[in-house]
């Protein structure tokens, strides 16, 4: 079963969880770029093959990765989404 979001009614799956038993797969959709890829490799999260022709970087996630690396989580999330991060001034 995919899970994706949707912007008024309108399909788009900027990312996709596909929850598993103990840990859901997160997929997010972004252009494929070193920068991006070494910043997952270097989060120690349990970064999975990218699925390359759809451009999206693939992980495994629980809940103690996500609490760890909430900030990485969001700021991914948020560029895929094309929203730019709030002002905390």
């Amino acid at each position: 079963m995919q899970r994706g979001l949707a912007r008024d009614g309108i399909a788009d799956n900027f990312v996709q969880v596909r929850p598993r038993r103990s840990h859901a797969v997160l997929e997010i959709r972004l252009p494929r770029s070193d920068d991006t890829s070494a910043l997952l490799d270097a989060s120690g999260l349990d970064v999975l093959s990218d699925a390359a022709r759809w451009s999206r970087h693939r992980m495994s996630v629980n809940s103690a990765h996500i609490a760890a690396h909430q900030k990485l989580l969001l700021d991914l999330i948020r560029q895929a989404a094309g929203t730019p991060a709030p002002d905390n001034d």
